[in-house]
């Protein structure tokens, strides 16, 4: 339910929560840029968020992510995998 802003917090863990994405994503790509989201999901943002649950990721969880990530891969790809998050949090926001 959301109200002037304000949406409840998902009680769910953010692992939880990845197969939905997946499957919500699979028919809306193509089969080489579902690969990479899916790689992106279970390779990276699983092993770091996985265990969290959704109401605590905070903008802190997410730069400690981009400051650990940053030190690992170029900055396209640490783009690349904020966007899937954040596309992955918005549908859990929005119920999707």
């Amino acid at each position: 339910m959301v109200t002037k802003g304000y949406a409840e917090p998902v009680k769910a863990s953010f692992a939880s929560l990845l197969p939905h994405y997946l499957k919500h994503q699979k028919p809306r790509l193509r089969q080489r840029s579902y690969e990479r989201t899916s790689g992106i999901v279970e390779n990276q943002l699983r092993p770091f968020f996985g265990s969290m649950p959704m109401a605590s990721i905070r903008r802190a969880e997410i730069q400690e992510y981009v400051t650990e990530r940053a030190g690992q891969i170029s900055a396209g790809g640490v783009t690349k995998e904020l966007n899937v998050l954040k596309h992955l949090l918005g549908l859990a926001l929005n119920g999707n």
